[in-house]
């Protein structure tokens, strides 16, 4: 899969989640080699400098305009909000028109990268007592 805006090529490695409205998948892109002083923040600003990063590609679809207008503000609270205990996001685009004969995704979807944070998903944190 390449991100069309950003032309970052994500390798797919497995399905972490479904959802009434999407998928969430467990993937890596290729950090960049190198990176001049001049050009702006990228997507791997703070990252190591690992030939590959793991990442989390969430897929949104958006079977109608509601739909797409909560993706959208989904990824304007999560442009607002830094803080150390929130997942950054990473990259966002607005797929309008998906490949011709797709018929697994005939509407938009919207999708989203963040760092991928291994050892289970929050309700597995709050439920297992560590957060009492």
């Amino acid at each position: 899969v390449t991100l069309p805006t950003s032309n970052t090529k994500v390798k797919i490695t497995s399905l972490l989640a479904e959802g009434g409205n999407g998928f969430v998948y467990s993937c890596t892109i290729d950090a960049p080699k190198t990176s001049a002083p001049s050009k702006p923040k990228n997507l791997f600003s703070g990252f190591s400098s690992a030939p590959r990063v793991k990442c989390a590609l969430k897929k949104m679809l958006c079977l109608d305009d509601q739909a797409m207008e909560s993706a959208k503000m989904e990824i304007e609270v999560m442009r607002s909000i830094e803080h150390v205990n929130v997942v950054p996001l990473l990259h966002h685009e607005v797929v309008q028109s998906p490949k011709k004969g797709d018929e697994n995704y005939p509407n938009p979807y919207v999708l989203v990268l963040c760092p991928l944070y291994e050892g289970g998903s929050l309700e597995d944190f709050v439920t297992s007592g560590h957060f009492a």
